[in-house]
């Protein structure tokens, strides 16, 4: 699905350069849930953005899906991004003046899926969600973990290969925060998309497939097997 194959990334502080990522390699695979755990400012959104295709290395590679990334235009990036995959964030990044159906349906306004498709999808993850009693309502006038579902349903929407979380539990309580990691969970196999998560709540990763540690902006050698829930 997608490699990083011994990538750095740095950025300009002060009279020099911080190196952030060095030479991390990673292949997330087709269908997986995998975790990326580690203190703050380690590199974990940081090795997102490159995954998410955010950003660029400063060195190595990055394959999508066999076709290296390495020299194709920031179009080409754009459109990846737009058409294959999903982003969760901590703020949920929600439209405010929107409605959970927009929101929801808006990256399908983006690609101009037709009418027919967009209704046929939004309401297959509105469902999915546990969120049609609410397709009225804005984001002011829902909960943390309401607004949070809101946000899987619309990176599910548009049927990625790939969904980017970047701490997506960090601001709900602990309850809450179980829910929707289940909920994840469960829709990633459900619709078959593979699921990278940015996170150093340790909630989160027993429902993991893979916990991969970052340590400084490496990442470690030894891949950590997490126990796998079943999902019903």
């Amino acid at each position: 699905m997608l490699t990083l194959d011994c990538v750095s990334k740095s950025y300009a502080s002060g009279q020099g350069y911080q190196k952030v990522l060095d030479q991390v390699s990673l292949t997330l695979e087709p269908g997986r849930f995998t975790a990326l755990v580690g203190p703050s400012g380690c590199g974990k959104s940081t090795l997102l953005n490159l995954c998410g295709l955010i950003d660029r290395p400063n060195e190595g590679r990055v394959v999508w899906q066999e076709e290296d990334l390495s020299a194709v235009s920031d179009a080409r990036l754009t459109e990846i991004r737009r058409q294959r995959l999903g982003f969760v964030f901590q703020s949920f990044n929600l439209i405010p003046v929107m409605s959970v159906w927009d929101n929801i349906a808006y990256p399908l306004m983006l690609t101009q899926t037709a009418k027919a498709e967009q209704k046929r999808r939004v309401n297959e993850v509105i469902d999915a969600v546990g969120l049609s009693d609410f397709i009225r309502k804005r984001p002011d006038e829902l909960s943390g973990g309401q607004r949070q579902r809101v946000a899987i349903a619309r990176a599910l929407v548009k049927q990625p290969a790939l969904i980017i979380a970047d701490e997506p539990t960090a601001s709900l309580d602990e309850d809450t925060a179980l829910t929707v990691i289940r909920l994840m969970k469960t829709l990633s196999h459900q619709f078959k998309t593979t699921v990278v998560v940015a996170t150093h709540d340790s909630r989160l990763t027993p429902f993991c497939e893979r916990v991969y540690q970052l340590d400084h902006g490496r990442l470690l050698p030894r891949v950590q097997r997490a126990k796998e829930e079943l999902v019903s």
